[in-house]
């Protein structure tokens, strides 16, 4: 058995190199090396995302993708998806951009997380995924878990935290902070 540790990064082939890195450039990707022994430009992220443009693509059937868009299913990978931070964050970058969400926000399962799709110049399938519950409306105000889950984190003695809703009676839901501790570390109620 192969002992694979992670996904490494995506390949996209793409028609137009200067369309595609505005395109990216939205995501917040930028060129990380542009090889020069071959059509290839490995764009990465803040948090190290790596994505490589391969820039040899020809476009024979009318801007159609042919995994996603004709009738006929080819065999391929369809899409690639990203965790993002914020899904309300992403979708207003998105609309700041001009990029067209084609599928979403929707949900798959009882994961408890939810993707919005985007194509790029070149019709590729991208899917943002993000948790379905990352505001939580408690007695009328908008609460962020990830600014709670921040907050949590950044006390010395605790390793990771989760923060979901649980329903309320008179606010409607609350947050709950699920907390991992730093091993031997304890804290007290204050």
């Amino acid at each position: 058995m192969i002992n694979i540790q992670q996904f490494d990064h995506a390949g996209v082939r793409i028609t137009d190199r200067d369309r595609a890195l505005k395109f990216y450039a939205a995501l917040g990707f930028k060129i990380h090396l542009e090889v020069d022994f071959d059509a290839v430009i490995v764009i990465k992220n803040a948090n190290d995302v790596e994505i490589n443009l391969v820039v040899n693509g020809v476009d024979l059937n009318d801007g159609k993708n042919i995994l996603m868009d004709v009738p006929e299913k080819h065999t391929g990978i369809t899409h690639i998806a990203l965790r993002v931070e914020s899904i309300l964050e992403t979708m207003k970058t998105l609309e700041e951009n001009d990029i067209t969400i084609s599928q979403g926000p929707v949900t798959f399962g009882g994961d408890g997380h939810v993707s919005v799709f985007i194509r790029d110049p070149d019709r590729n399938t991208i899917e943002l995924r993000d948790r379905q519950k990352d505001i939580i409306i408690s007695g009328g105000e908008n609460i962020s878990t990830i600014e709670v889950e921040q907050t949590i984190v950044s006390h010395p003695a605790v390793l990771e935290c989760a923060v979901v809703a649980i329903p309320h009676e008179k606010w409607g839901e609350r947050p709950k902070a699920f907390v991992t501790l730093k091993e031997a570390e304890t804290v007290g109620e204050d």
